[in-house]
């Protein structure tokens, strides 16, 4: 299971209202040899009922509900010819949805702001995160005439000085950039 390029595993925290993709490959049990290509493969009710080669590849948007306890998706591997109905072992993954993201609540400068250098100049940002759990909230600060050592004008991520900001609540961050 992953979203986009990132593979994910039991119990990982995911973005309430993405996409996930299931992909995966069926033999007949203790061989290489795939089953005909006439079987279903359920997932959450969605299905695939063509399977080349034994392959699949499902595509299945997550709620935008957040889901904090867990939502356990069931791969479902059905009516292959000769074998039998339901022939599902233990495939599954649980994956917990927050489906709120961090919000910039307030900041001292407009996105997209040209700010003209200064030693004394000071920005500061408002962060509020809404969710039950331990959060980690990592910012990523760029500026130009401290952070752009080879002086391209490019933020490349190298380059960002990391902030981690850490709670066990419901809280706002509030931090000043000096």
């Amino acid at each position: 299971v992953r979203t986009g390029t990132h593979l994910l595993n039991d119990g990982d925290w995911i973005q309430g209202g993405i996409t996930l993709q299931f992909t995966g490959e069926v033999f007949y049990y203790n061989t290489q040899i795939h089953p005909p290509d006439d079987y279903d493969i359920f997932i959450d009710n969605w299905n695939q009922t063509e399977n080349p080669d034994g392959l699949f590849d499902l595509k299945i948007p997550v709620s935008d509900v957040s889901q904090l306890k867990g939502k356990t998706y069931l791969v479902k591997i059905m009516n292959i010819p000769g074998i039998g109905t339901d022939v599902t072992s233990d495939n599954y993954i649980t994956l917990i949805i927050d489906a709120k993201s961090p919000m910039v609540t307030g900041s001292s400068i407009v996105n997209g702001s040209l700010l003209l250098p200064s030693s004394t100049q000071m920005v500061s940002i408002n962060i509020s995160e809404d969710s039950d759990r331990t959060l980690e909230l990592t910012l990523h600060v760029w500026v130009e005439g401290r952070d752009d050592t080879n002086n391209d004008g490019f933020a490349q991520s190298d380059k960002y000085e990391t902030y981690l900001l850490t709670t066990y609540d419901k809280i706002t961050y509030w931090a000043i950039i000096d």
